[in-house]
């Protein structure tokens, strides 16, 4: 689909993508992680349909040439491990119908070579002076 827009389209997305993402921060490769995960999900829910152009989902062909595209530059790319918040977005990839199934199983073996995720930070809570927490 990318292709049929532009010659070339699918091809300088994915170029693009493997030279930027070795270059960022953990934080915008998980906003990567859940975008693709969105993408490769198959059902669509009616607040993302609204965002979609004239409020409709994207075909299934289009879902499966972006999926492409950026799956073939998070493997094309310097990364070693694909970092995820959610074991939804495990879930995403693995039964993603836009992906095949070398796609799938490259992106889950990235996610998996993923190092644990840090406990969650708690905030810290401010104790006036001379008194102690409960």
């Amino acid at each position: 689909w990318l292709h049929a827009q532009e010659a070339g389209l699918g091809d300088q997305l994915t170029l693009t993508l493997v030279v930027a993402l070795p270059r960022l921060k953990e934080m915008r490769l998980l906003v990567l992680c859940q975008a693709l995960s969105d993408i490769c999900r198959g059902e669509v829910d009616e607040l993302r349909r609204s965002w979609a152009p004239g409020g409709r989902d994207a075909t299934f062909e289009q879902r499966v040439s972006l999926a492409s595209a950026v799956t073939r530059a998070i493997l094309h790319s310097d990364l070693t491990s694909l970092p995820f918040e959610l074991g939804e977005q495990i879930n995403d990839i693995r039964y993603s119908p836009y992906l095949t199934e070398v796609e799938r199983k490259a992106l889950l073996e990235m996610m998996s070579a993923t190092p644990c995720s840090r406990p969650p930070a708690v905030p810290a809570v401010s104790t006036p002076v001379g008194r102690q927490r409960p």
